[in-house]
């Protein structure tokens, strides 16, 4: 997997899926999220694979990373942070 830290923006990912920049709702991406989660994750509401990073959009995890309890992650879990005291990744609900 390429950039597995690289947390997207919204922005950035539908313009990767539409190939243009979209000029609509940015939270329409969301919605597409919350039906990907019910097909992949065993448990939407708390998703191991597709990560939502607070105040930039969403991350895939790698398979193997550890993650966390629930929290989503923040701006400092993203790319080049350095990992948490606890040892434990940032993960969950989006």
């Amino acid at each position: 997997m390429e950039n597995p830290r690289h947390a997207f923006t919204r922005q950035e990912l539908i313009e990767k899926a539409m190939g243009y920049a979209y000029e609509g709702l940015d939270r329409t991406l969301d919605s597409h999220i919350k039906n990907l989660r019910r097909k992949i994750e065993t448990d939407p509401g708390a998703p191991r694979y597709i990560e939502t990073v607070f105040g930039v959009g969403y991350r895939f995890r790698e398979p193997s990373a550890p993650f966390g309890r629930g929290r989503a992650a923040s701006r400092e879990t993203c790319d080049d942070a350095p990992p948490s005291p606890s040892g434990r990744g940032a993960g969950g609900e989006g």
